[in-house]
C-alpha cells in the first residue's frame, strides 16, 4: 500500500485547556474563575465533580513536557488561567502566577515543541464576571491589556497566539442556554457576548503585535457542517438556522466584515425593546480581517431536525454503528466537505485544526496496556480527511489533537476520556495510551496510516 504521506511543512500536535488539566487551585494566588464558582452549582456537572485538582499539571508540567516529546508532539496548544496571572482581572501580573507559564514555555521549547497559547479557553476571572463579564463592554479593553501583558512576558518566546477558543460555546452556552459557565439564561446576552468577544479578538490581536514583530494570531472556532435530517423545506430551514447562528455569525464578521442577515434578524428579535444597540460604528471593520490564521474545531457533523411532524423520508442519519463514547457519530469525510466548503465561501488565511477528537474509555489492561485502536483509527481517518482537502488546495498548516491528557471535561466532569495520555485521578500517575505511541510513529514519517495489531510501542 503506498504511503498516504502529509505535506512537509504540516506540523502535529495536542491541545488542553488550563481548567481543565491544572489544578492548583489555590496555588500562586489564582483567583476562582467562572468555572470555579459553576462546579458548585447542583446538576451543573455530570458526576458533580470540579477542577480543584483536575490532571494535575501544575504540578507535574516537567515530566509532562517529556511525555509530550515520547508522543512526537511539534506543536503544542495550551491555554492560560487569566485568573491565576491577574486575580483581579485587571492591575499588575501575578508574578507566581506568571512564573508558573514562564517555566512552562521554557520547557515546551526545551523539548523542541512550538508553543501555541491560547489566552481564553472559557474559564474568565468570577471577579470580571460579577462586573458584567463578557455583556459589558468593558471588558473588551481588559482583556486586550491581559493580552498585551502576556504578550510583553513571553512574546519573545511564544510565537503563536489563540485569543480565545470556541467563542459560540462561551456566549450562547453560558449566557443563553445555561450548559456552561456562568450558566445565564439570558438569550440577548449571548449575542452581546459573541460580538463582545469578536470585537476583543481585534483589539487583543493588536496589542500582542504591537509589543514584538513576527507575531501570528488566531482565534479557534467550533465548526461543523450542519446537514438537514429531511428534504423538507422545515429542516432546511432548521439547517440554516444553527449554520448560521454557530458558524456564519462568527466567520462572517472575521472574514467579510459582516453579520449574516438572516442570523441578524434573530438576533435582533431576541434584543427586544432594547434593540441591537451593542454593536458600534466601525465595529465589523475592525473585526474583519484581524485573524492571521483561523483555528478549526471539528467533532462531528450536526443533524438538523425541526419539532415538526414531515410525512418525508429522511435523507440522513446519524451512523449509530460507528459512534464515539459521547454518542457522537464519527464523520471524517464531513471535516473534508467542511474545508473545501469554507474554502469556496471565504478568502481564508492559513487554517489549523485546533481541535479534533474523540472519548474512547479503553482503560489499562492487566499488563498496564492502554489499546486505544478506536482513537488511533479516529485522527487517522480525519488526517486523511485533511490531506485530501489540501490536495484540492485548503491552506491546513498543522493539526492538534484533543486532547493530550484525560482531563476534566467540562459539564461531563471526569466521565469522558479524550486524552492520548491516561491519567488516573487519584494517583495522578499518567500512562502513555497505544494513541501516543502511533502518534510517535505518524510525526516521525508523517503516514498516518493506522494499522490493527500493530505494537507501536516498539
Amino acid at each position: 500500500m503506498a504511503k498516504r504521506l502529509l505535506p512537509d511543512h504540516f506540523r502535529f500536535g495536542a491541545s488542553s485547556a488550563a481548567f481543565a488539566i491544572e489544578g492548583g487551585l489555590e496555588e500562586t494566588g489564582r483567583s476562582p474563575s467562572i468555572w470555579d464558582k459553576f462546579c458548585t452549582r447542583p446538576g451543573a456537572i455530570i458526576d458533580q465533580s470540579n477542577a480543584d485538582y483536575a490532571a494535575d499539571h501544575f504540578r507535574q508540567w516537567e515530566s509532562d513536557t517529556l511525555l509530550m516529546k515520547k508522543a512526537g508532539l511539534q506543536i503544542y496548544n495550551f491555554s492560560m488561567s487569566w485568573s491565576r496571572v491577574l486575580p483581579n482581572g485587571t492591575g499588575s501580573l501575578n508574578d507566581a502566577g506568571i512564573d508558573f507559564y514562564d517555566r512552562l514555555v521554557d520547557g515546551i521549547l526545551e523539548q523542541g515543541i512550538d508553543p501555541f497559547l491560547t489566552l481564553n479557553h472559557w474559564d474568565l476571572p468570577l471577579v470580571m464576571e460579577d462586573r458584567g463579564g463578557w455583556v459589558k463592554r468593558d471588558v473588551i479593553y481588559h482583556f486586550s491589556d491581559y493580552a498585551q501583558k502576556i504578550a510583553a512576558k513571553l512574546g519573545d518566546r511564544v510565537k503563536n497566539w489563540i485569543t480565545h477558543h470556541d467563542p459560540h460555546a462561551q456566549s450562547y452556552h453560558g449566557y443563553a442556554t445555561g450548559l456552561h459557565a456562568p450558566g445565564e439564561e439570558k438569550p440577548r446576552a449571548a449575542w452581546i457576548a459573541a460580538h463582545h468577544l469578536l470585537l476583543s479578538h481585534h483589539f487583543a490581536a493588536d496589542a500582542i503585535r504591537s509589543e514584538r514583530a513576527g507575531m501570528q494570531v488566531g482565534i479557534a472556532l467550533n465548526v461543523s457542517p450542519i446537514v438537514p435530517a429531511s428534504e423538507s423545506d422545515a429542516d432546511h430551514r432548521e439547517a440554516m438556522r444553527i449554520d448560521g447562528r454557530e458558524n456564519r455569525w462568527y466567520l462572517d464578521p472575521l472574514l467579510k466584515g459582516e453579520y449574516p442577515d438572516d442570523i441578524f434578524r434573530l438576533a435582533k428579535a431576541d434584543s427586544g425593546e432594547q434593540g441591537i444597540d451593542w454593536i458600534e460604528r466601525g465595529d465589523l471593520e475592525k473585526i474583519k480581517g484581524s485573524s492571521d490564521f483561523i483555528g478549526v474545531n471539528y467533532y462531528s457533523r450536526t443533524i438538523a431536525r425541526t419539532s415538526e411532524k414531515i410525512k418525508m423520508k429522511p435523507s440522513e442519519y446519524i451512523n449509530k454503528k460507528d459512534i464515539t463514547d459521547t454518542g457522537t457519530e464519527v464523520a471524517p469525510d464531513m471535516l473534508r466537505e467542511l474545508l473545501l466548503d469554507l474554502n469556496k465561501q471565504y478568502e481564508l488565511p492559513a487554517i489549523y485544526i485546533t481541535e479534533n477528537g474523540a472519548a474512547y474509555d479503553d482503560a489499562p489492561n492487566e499488563f498496564g496496556r492502554i489499546q486505544d485502536g478506536r482513537r488511533a483509527l479516529f485522527m487517522s481517518r480525519h488526517l486523511e480527511a485533511i490531506r485530501e482537502a489540501i490536495e484540492k488546495g485548503v491552506k491546513v498548516e498543522g493539526y492538534f489533537a484533543r486532547s493530550f491528557f484525560d482531563s476534566f471535561e467540562w459539564n461531563l466532569g471526569y466521565t469522558k476520556r479524550y486524552g492520548m495520555v491516561w491519567v488516573d485521578f487519584e494517583t495522578q500517575e499518567r500512562t502513555l495510551k497505544d494513541s501516543a505511541y502511533w502518534y510517535k510513529r505518524l510525526t516521525d514519517t508523517r503516514d498516518h496510516d493506522w494499522v490493527p495489531n500493530v505494537d507501536y510501542r516498539e
